[in-house]
């Protein structure tokens, strides 16, 4: 038999990929689906919580934000300097500081919120752009590895190409970098295959974000 690029024989619930690649590798689960752009959102909602909630990260991808902290900070000694200049009481000192602290926090909440806010527009756009996110996937994996075959051909990967995973409400990321990830829709998923995605990348301790 054969999906894509790929000839295979099965074997009750397994499948034997008889490509160069897989070495006769036994698979243990195989779906098919198609990325809506609902999909595609949530994949990308799920990404951005990922960044959002890992300070790390969001050191590294909001930089911006930190740079607006650093001038507050900066704004709110130069205006207690002034102040101690100029004489200012204590209260009226307490005023200055929760107000600039208060600015600051309120750009980079704001900055957070566009984030989001932005997001569904912005999926729509590459969604409709890029004709790769629109053709039938037939994902599989094993205890060795992970592959993803299109109308285009098929990659496969071992697990250690992987960093590690997040799993969102409707989808799991398979991260191949910390801006690049694969993605599967639970739509697509039975209970027993998202049961036995997770054990395998247990079993291979791939970290869970």
């Amino acid at each position: 038999m054969s999906q894509g690029s790929l000839t295979y024989t099965t074997h009750g619930d397994t499948i034997v990929f008889n490509a160069p690649f897989l070495s006769g590798a036994l698979i243990l689960r195989s779906l098919s689906f198609t990325p809506s752009e609902a999909d595609t959102l949530a994949a990308h909602r799920t990404f951005l919580r990922y960044y959002v909630f890992s300070w790390s990260r969001m050191l590294k991808s909001y930089l911006p934000i930190w740079w607006i902290i650093s001038f507050v900070i900066a704004g709110v000694l130069l205006g207690v300097l002034g102040a101690l200049h100029v004489g200012v009481n204590a209260l009226q000192m307490v005023g200055i500081l929760v107000v600039a602290l208060g600015g600051g926090l309120a750009l980079v909440a704001f900055f957070l919120w566009l984030s989001f806010a932005g997001l569904p527009r912005l999926v729509k756009r590459n969604y409709a752009q890029q004709a790769m996110l629109r053709v039938n996937y037939t994902v599989c994996w094993s205890d060795e590895g992970f592959e993803v075959t299109t109308p285009r051909g098929t990659i496969a990967y071992i697990w250690g190409d992987f960093i590690q995973w997040a799993e969102g409400p409707e989808t799991v990321l398979m991260f191949q970098s910390d801006r690049m990830f694969n993605f599967i829709p639970k739509s697509a998923c039975s209970s027993a295959d998202l049961d036995d995605l997770r054990r395998i990348m247990a079993a291979v301790g791939l970290k869970r974000a």
